[in-house]
Order: structure tokens, then C-alpha cells, then sequence
């Protein structure tokens, strides 16, 4: 095998590869590299990007069922908060970045920490509570506690089950 094909590009196409889930006989094959060399640089590298192939190919099945005018409306609606997403993440990242320059100077950690809030706040406002925003619970007998819905199976369970350990926690 050329020096061409164990280049550091090839090497990196072969790991992105991998990653994503394709087998080493596969990899070997279409980069036309010997499966020992695949193997050695896989060796201990998780096929981590794997789940997200399989989403897109389920993602893609069920928009391929949709007509004209829904697909439309669900690839605006999720350029849209992708956007939102993106501008949320980016306005973190600064706050940290500006909080790490000034801790000590001119700003508090405090000031910071209220920045944080406001942006999880406005992001909640734009994209709305995900299922996983914890609850918080004030009226337990055992004090306040916080339970996920995101654990059950659905907010009508998650609400059967806080009534069931309230009636519980009652007797």
C-alpha cells in the first residue's frame, strides 16, 4: 500500500468513518487501505456518531411520508431553532468567556450567574420548557423535592405517580 493511502487525510477519513458506524472491511475497502492499518487506528475509538446516523435515517424516513407543504413547514420550523439554539449557545459561551476575563475586576461572579439565568430565562421564553425541566414540588410533606418528567413515560404518568406516592406518603 502507497504512502498516499496512509496518509494523515486518509487516516482521519477512516476514524470519521468508523465513528459513524461503518464496519472495517468497509472502510478498508472504499479507501483501499489494509485492514490492519484500519484496525490499528480504530483500536479504542468509540462509534460514537453511530445513534446519530440512525436518527437521521429514521428522521428521514418519516419526512420522506409528509407532503410538499409540511415538509416546508417542519424544515422552517427546524432551521428556526436551530437558529435559536445556536444564538443561545453562543451567548453562554461569551458570558463565560467574559466572566472568566473579569472574575475579580470589574464584574462579580454574581453578575455573571444572573446573566446566566436571564439567557436560560429568554431561551425558555423563544424555545419553551423541554420535557426534562425539573419540577419543582413545594407541597410534599417531606419538604420541597424536584422530579423529572423527562423519567416518565409521560406527563399524565409522571402526574399519576406523584399523586400515588403523595397518597403514599398521606397514609
Amino acid at each position: 500500500m502507497g504512502a498516499k493511502r496512509n496518509s494523515k487525510e486518509t487516516k482521519d477519513k477512516a476514524i470519521a468513518h468508523w465513528k459513524s458506524g461503518r464496519s472495517q472491511r468497509w472502510i478498508a475497502d472504499t479507501l483501499d487501505v489494509s485492514p490492519a492499518s484500519i484496525n490499528s487506528w480504530v483500536k479504542g475509538i468509540a462509534q460514537d456518531n453511530a445513534d446519530i446516523v440512525n436518527t437521521q435515517v429514521s428522521v428521514k424516513e418519516r419526512l420522506s411520508a409528509l407532503s410538499e407543504q409540511e415538509l416546508n413547514a417542519v424544515t422552517e420550523h427546524v432551521d428556526e431553532r436551530t437558529k435559536h439554539l445556536q444564538f443561545f449557545t453562543n451567548a453562554s459561551l461569551k458570558n463565560v468567556s467574559v466572566m472568566m476575563k473579569k472574575i475579580g475586576a470589574e464584574s462579580s461572579i454574581s453578575e455573571h450567574r444572573q446573566a446566566q439565568i436571564a439567557l436560560k430565562d429568554a431561551k425558555e421564553v423563544v424555545l419553551g420548557k423541554t420535557p426534562d425541566t425539573a419540577i419543582q414540588i413545594n407541597n410534599s410533606p417531606a419538604g420541597s423535592y424536584v422530579v423529572s418528567p423527562g423519567k416518565a413515560a409521560s406527563m399524565e404518568a409522571w402526574t399519576q405517580e406523584t399523586a400515588k406516592s403523595k397518597m403514599e406518603d398521606d397514609e
